[in-house]
């Protein structure tokens, strides 16, 4: 917590007794006692799921946010509420749901033009007309599989890459 009031929200929350004891009264005594307020805040986080733990703690004024998994954020309520994921459509597999943008303009409002792009689709302009190769240079890239147009999970990663 970077201040006192921080602090006491987050005790607060947490429980009344908590919010008393004197191990925690200033940042220094936080700061000597943190493995026990982490033992705690880690008891006290398992028995809650993550939407009732922000919920909870951004009501007593801590500045909190959830830290989601690949799933988390297209289900969360506050990013569905102020339209952050957009519906766009695409030729080959229609319409899907994407991330908007991260602000709003009033007088230049960000419409996506284009769909997202497909795997490798843009690679002859970027090596040839870019990056200035040739079509037979081209041509080895991609049976060497440099290029790729298909998805390939784990393909040629260092071991140690793969966890």
């Amino acid at each position: 917590m970077r201040t006192d009031e921080q602090w006491r929200g987050l005790a607060l929350a947490i429980s009344e007794d908590w919010a008393r004891d004197e191990r925690f009264t200033s940042v220094v005594d936080r700061l000597r006692h943190r493995h026990a307020i982490e033992n705690h805040l880690a008891n006290w986080t398992r028995q809650r799921s993550s939407s009732d733990i922000t919920s909870s703690l951004q009501a007593a004024g801590v500045p909190v946010g959830q830290v989601y998994n690949i799933d988390g954020p297209p289900n969360d309520p506050h990013l569905q509420s102020v339209g952050y994921y957009r519906q766009v459509p695409h030729a080959l597999i229609g319409p899907y749901r994407r991330p908007g943008p991260l602000w709003r303009m009033s007088e230049t409002p960000v419409e996506f033009r284009l769909p997202t792009n497909l795997l490798g689709e843009h690679n002859r302009e970027v090596f040839c007309d870019i990056l200035g190769l040739n079509e037979e240079e081209y041509r080895a890239l991609q049976d060497q599989g440099i290029t790729g147009t298909e998805y390939k999970p784990g393909a040629d990663l260092d071991p140690e890459d793969r966890t």
